[in-house]
């Protein structure tokens, strides 16, 4: 019966710590916001993919607040103060989100929001930002904001190269850690098979007791190397994962070159 718990707690630990980085953020997600922001982004709800990857992951969405949120924000994108922000941020407008005469506003502050955004002396902070270029500037202002641009998405590049490759060092340091773990935890199992080896040599009969323990001791042992390997295998994976990001990351640094 212990031995059948032991193995039970030990799924379940595994399962827990199997929660999924996506899982956490829908679980933390504020679905007024969310929504809002969607607005504010010029996008409807069903575009959003982030909401249904939540609901895969089987966790509640609040429709109720995401449309609440939604609408609110909706309110702040038709107005012309909103059309400027979007043109300021180098969107273009999405005008089906708005009523035919609040667009007729929203089209000139639109406009001077691209303005504003495609001068020169913005182009390095809007490269910077990580946000790409989506050829929002008008043809006589592209020519001088697009060399500025890719000079700061060059320092956005080189940011997140460095960011990924300290990401691949940590990772580094604690495969190095769980390989210590993996080592002591194999060393255990070899101390208590040569203590049960010794036992018998010496026609010592262990107690039905005595059996259990160190059956139940060494199945937990065997669970957390098993364990061990699952997260050095996990580690590695989000390793691969980041290099494949940086060798794509550099690729477009040296187009832009």
């Amino acid at each position: 019966m212990k031995t059948r718990l032991i193995g039970a707690v030990g799924a379940a630990t595994l399962l827990f710590g199997c929660t999924s980085a996506l899982k956490k953020q829908c679980e933390q997600t504020n679905w007024f916001n969310h929504g809002r922001q969607l607005a504010i982004d010029g996008k409807r709800i069903g575009q959003d993919d982030f909401i249904g990857s939540c609901q895969r992951e089987e966790v509640e969405v609040d429709s109720s607040a995401l449309d609440r949120g939604w609408k609110a924000g909706r309110g702040e994108y038709c107005e012309p103060q909103g059309a400027y922000l979007t043109g300021k941020r180098g969107d273009f407008l999405n005008s089906d989100l708005c009523e035919p005469n609040q667009i007729r506003k929203m089209l000139p502050e639109h406009a001077r929001g691209v303005e504003d955004y495609c001068h020169p002396q913005n182009g390095k902070i809007a490269g910077s930002s990580g946000r790409l270029y989506n050829s929002v500037c008008p043809k006589n202002l592209e020519g001088a904001f697009l060399p500025e641009f890719n000079k700061g998405r060059q320092i956005f590049l080189d940011a997140e190269i460095s960011k990924k490759r300290n990401e691949i060092r940590t990772l580094d340091r604690k495969i190095s850690d769980l390989q210590v773990q993996k080592r002591d935890y194999q060393n255990s199992l070899k101390d208590m098979q040569l203590r049960q080896t010794i036992g018998v040599a010496l026609d010592r009969e262990r107690t039905d007791k005595e059996r259990m323990d160190q059956d139940q001791s060494r199945r937990q042992i065997e669970w957390n190397v098993q364990d061990t390997d699952r997260k050095i295998r996990q580690h590695r994976d989000t390793q691969q994962k980041f290099e494949n990001e940086i060798q794509t990351l550099e690729r477009e640094k040296r187009a832009l070159q």
